[in-house]
């Protein structure tokens, strides 16, 4: 028994008709007839129920034929491996972002990248919407936080740090929080999204801490959010890689050092079924070091 009985077998149960998978392969109907009676011999199991005008795989055949998908699969991309290895960097990247993603961390990285990258076609897609890749066919996603989807393969890109930070003039007649609970009790400024309602704080002693923030400003823009907090309408929990410029132009202070704020992280996100090509290896790999030091830069 062959790949090529497999590739019949499996093209013969996909189409419920010898005669679509003997136009498919080019094939004689009497030569894909007889091959897959050679498999039920060779395996000793009847793969498939016959009738005239009926053809479906008996329970093992089903089983059989899910078995044989997987291994065709990975025969693929072993070979677009090989020819992904030998290729250069060249055709489209279709690429979605989350608007604010884009904005702070990646103009400059994807403008270097095109520069380095002349023969990739860039088509890039800045939204806060949650892009169905496979549907919509987007080679690749930047998101923040979590991989709900089970059936992408998620590369974390860089790990996040965050910290609590007002305006000089907000904290001008308010005490300094010396406690996460103390939020509770102040203005704060929500970036709201569906992952960011409680602040969860790790402290060495004290464990985790999580806390509902109260205030008036619930806001899904991280832009936003920094320019009120800026102007004094409150205490917000910010990236600090964003918080880091208004921080040394004296603009906001970071209070609560000692407790660690968590962040969600930022992953490439792809079709875990879909082969690696070249322009997403390469994205991938160009991204993720840059990142990295513009986090070391402005920590």
């Amino acid at each position: 028994m062959t790949l090529d009985d497999i590739e019949i077998f499996v093209k013969v149960v996909g189409n419920k008709s010898f005669s679509k998978a003997a136009r498919l392969l080019r094939m004689p109907k009497s030569t894909i007839s007889r091959r897959i009676s050679q498999m039920e011999e060779h395996l000793g199991v009847k793969l498939l129920n016959r009738t005239t005008r009926h053809l479906s795989p008996t329970p093992i055949g089903q089983a059989y034929y899910e078995k044989c998908l997987v291994v065709l699969e990975r025969l693929e991309e072993a070979q677009n491996l090989i020819k992904g290895l030998q290729a250069e960097p060249k055709g489209r990247l279709r690429l979605t972002i989350p608007y604010e993603l884009g904005l702070f961390f990646l103009k400059e990285i994807m403008t270097a990248f095109l520069q380095d990258y002349p023969d990739i076609i860039l088509e890039l897609e800045l939204t806060n919407r949650m892009v169905d890749l496979v549907e919509e066919g987007f080679d690749l996603a930047l998101r923040i936080g979590h991989l709900a989807d089970s059936s992408l393969t998620a590369v974390k890109l860089i790990e996040l740090e965050g910290g609590v930070y007002a305006s000089p003039a907000f904290l001008k007649d308010r005490p300094l929080p010396q406690h996460p609970s103390d939020l509770q009790v102040n203005e704060c400024i929500q970036f709201h999204t569906n992952h960011t309602h409680v602040w969860k704080f790790y402290h060495a002693q004290e464990g985790i801490i999580e806390i509902l923030p109260t205030g008036r400003v619930q806001v899904n823009s991280m832009d936003y959010t920094c320019e009120a907090t800026v102007n004094g309408l409150g205490i917000a929990a910010l990236n600090k890689i964003v918080a880091y410029p208004y921080v040394k132009q004296g603009k906001l202070i970071e209070m609560l050092k000692d407790y660690k704020l968590s962040f969600p992280n930022i992953y490439a996100v792809y079709p875990s079924r879909k082969f690696l090509s070249p322009n997403v290896r390469t994205f991938i790999d160009y991204v993720k070091p840059r990142l990295e030091n513009i986090r070391k830069q402005n920590s």
